[in-house]
């Protein structure tokens, strides 16, 4: 299972959409030029662990759900969340 460049370009340009910021604005602001947004968003070209720092920051988003598409954050929270349930259950059962 390998990096999904398009997955990740999907997200990155949802993301941009949705704080309506143009692939120029991105770029200035990553301080590369707006060809490369676009073949990031194409899924064509990935970009350093610098880029996807940076883009996490402006897009307002962890690193996990950049890449992964999933708040790991909220996956612990989750399971937190059922273990005390469980810890409920079997406490009410004794």
């Amino acid at each position: 299972m390998g990096f999904d460049y398009e997955q990740f370009g999907d997200r990155v340009r949802a993301l941009r959409k949705e704080r309506d910021i143009t692939q120029a604005e991105l770029a200035s602001v990553l301080n590369v030029e707006s060809h490369y947004i676009s073949r990031i968003e194409r899924g064509l070209s990935g970009c350093s662990i610098e880029i996807i720092i940076v883009l996490s920051k402006v897009l307002g988003v962890s690193i996990d759900y950049l890449v992964v598409g999933k708040e790991y954050s909220s996956v612990k929270e989750e399971l937190e969340r059922v273990i005390n349930q469980l810890e409920k259950i079997r406490m009410d059962i004794v």
